[in-house]
């Protein structure tokens, strides 16, 4: 029987469901050759997500002077690429809005979500341990970045009390939330998380890098572990950004190793202050964008 946070499935009051057009669409995205055709046939599986496709496609940011009715031609005006992400967004967004939280702001854990997401995308091309960054590299690490901390809301939706207990502990003591929750549960979200997209049926890439991303050196495939390096990172610069899902909390957990991947590491402190600024304003412009598509 399926646990998590040592409860059963069955006495789960309520879990979301993996879209099963997420799967499919990181399927047939995942294929160079996939034409237009072929992906817009995937999105319009689902009415919502393609009407906010076509709605974006005709906004000024993208320079919708002609309308567009057509998702074969909405898919050609944004790109495969805006088009991966877009989706990709609405899906998890969507489907987040289902969970039932007492403790969680989704709004704040959104923001992070999304922080975490297009920051593993743009450092990955610092990233020093591995060549070539394929387009399909960059976006499972997006889709990483916006599942990584599910487990918080998992955690919160089981045992909304014990979190808060949790929570509560972690923000008085100045000590992180996973140690806290190592030693008072025996578990933490990073595990429980990739336990739920194990269940969903996600890639194994997904839930084995978001498993170890506050350790990533615990994790003993070198493919998975090149994805909890960027994560690890990653989710540390959008914490010094203070774009936190609990802004009084600590986030001690950057990896030196993980860090050390990355040619920025070599920075001095004003190249690199520099480099962090420019970052931050990039990030706040994409989370800007996405909240707007997702309320177009």
């Amino acid at each position: 029987m399926v646990e998590f946070y040592q409860k059963k499935i069955k006495n789960i009051e309520y879990l979301p469901v993996m879209p099963s057009v997420l799967t499919k669409l990181m399927e047939i995205l995942n294929e160079n050759s996939a034409s237009n055709k072929e992906i817009a046939k995937i999105i319009a599986l689902d009415s919502s997500v393609s009407a906010r496709i076509l709605s974006i496609a005709n906004s000024a940011l993208f320079g919708g002077t002609v309308p567009v009715t057509d998702l074969i031609i909405a898919v050609n005006r944004l790109g495969i690429v805006d088009v991966k992400t877009i989706a990709m967004t609405l899906y998890v967004s969507n489907m987040l809005k289902r969970f039932k939280l007492k403790n969680v702001k989704i709004e704040e854990y959104w923001r992070h979500n999304l922080a975490v997401a297009f920051i593993s995308r743009k450092i990955s091309q610092h990233y020093l341990l591995l060549d070539n960054i394929s387009e399909e590299f960059k976006s499972k690490l997006y889709l990483t970045g916006l599942f990584h901390d599910i487990g918080y809301i998992l955690f919160d939706q089981i045992n909304p009390d014990y979190f808060n207990s949790v929570k509560n502990s972690a923000i008085d003591k100045q000590e992180s939330f996973v140690a806290l929750e190592n030693m008072l549960i025996h578990t933490n979200h990073a595990e429980e998380g990739a336990e739920l997209l194990k269940f969903w049926e996600l890639p194994e890439i997904l839930y084995e890098s978001i498993r170890y991303h506050h350790e990533p050196i615990r994790c003993t495939n070198t493919e998975f572990r090149h994805f909890s390096n960027i994560l690890n990172v990653a989710d540390n610069i959008a914490n010094s950004f203070e774009i936190s899902m609990i802004e009084e909390m600590v986030y001690d957990t950057l990896s030196e190793n993980a860090w050390k991947s990355f040619n920025f590491a070599s920075y001095d402190v004003d190249r690199l202050n520099e480099y962090k600024k420019e970052l931050a304003g990039q990030t706040k412009l994409f989370i800007s964008f996405s909240e707007l598509a997702l309320s177009v």
